[in-house]
């Protein structure tokens, strides 16, 4: 006798697993803190270096 897994994630008989996942409002997506502006300049600089 075979018995069915019981997990089956992508043959549509169960319920899709979520883990309490919910949509992000996209204006809060990133949160942007005191280090962004110099990341970018370092980013920038270190683009004009090593193209």
């Amino acid at each position: 006798m075979t018995s069915l897994p019981a997990h089956t994630p992508y043959d549509g008989s169960s319920k899709l697993f979520t883990i309490g996942l919910k949509p992000l409002d996209p204006a809060n997506w990133i949160e942007v803190d005191g280090h962004l502006l110099p990341y970018l300049a370092e980013k920038r600089r270190l683009y004009a270096e090593i193209p």
